[in-house]
């Protein structure tokens, strides 16, 4: 199979490298659930690859903690990731340039005000990785478990997206008024 001890921790064998996968999630569901709830759903996305890491992969950690500070702990994560990419031989990231351009953008989603739909850009990223993954589940580990859109995705992001369509015509608002 593919060489993964440089992503994997403790004693793991060749023969387990057919559970040494991620969910597949479907870039669609991460990118709309990421806009109707603000980001939030960032922190699920990281909150699933600790967590994935922890249990199949060996790792020692705290995947909550973890995910709610993912502005900095992707610093770790996104290497790690472009480890196991890289191991399947598949088209790799910079884990280092997209941790440091997702602090950035996480930063300026941040600031009040327009310049904040910048920050939405780091779903860029995100959609990058999950892509990535999706095409090794595809074509390695068809098994891999998919996250599938919920009937609990649709009722905690619903009062979300109401927030974020208030954001928005609050932006309308603002930029009449400029004008």
């Amino acid at each position: 199979m593919f060489d993964l001890s440089n992503v994997v921790k403790g004693e793991y064998t060749d023969a387990m490298n057919e559970n040494l996968w991620f969910k597949t999630t479907s870039v669609k569901k991460v990118v709309i659930l990421s806009i109707l709830t603000c980001g939030l759903y960032q922190v699920v996305w990281f909150y699933n690859y600790w967590k994935t890491l922890e249990i199949k992969f060996g790792y020692k950690l705290s995947p909550f903690w973890r995910a709610l500070f993912g502005g900095i702990t992707c610093f770790w994560l996104f290497p790690i990731l472009e480890k196991y990419v890289d191991a399947f031989k598949q088209k790799t990231f910079s884990g280092i340039t997209y941790a440091i351009l997702y602090l950035l953008l996480n930063f300026i989603y941040g600031l009040n005000g327009v310049l904040c739909l910048i920050g939405f850009l780091q779903l860029v990223i995100i959609a990058d990785i999950q892509n990535r993954i999706n095409e090794i589940n595809a074509q390695y580990y068809p098994m891999a478990e998919n996250n599938k859109w919920s009937v609990a995705n649709t009722l905690w992001s619903l009062p979300f997206g109401i927030l974020i369509s208030l954001f928005i015509l609050g932006i309308i608002i603002e930029i009449s008024h400029i004008l």
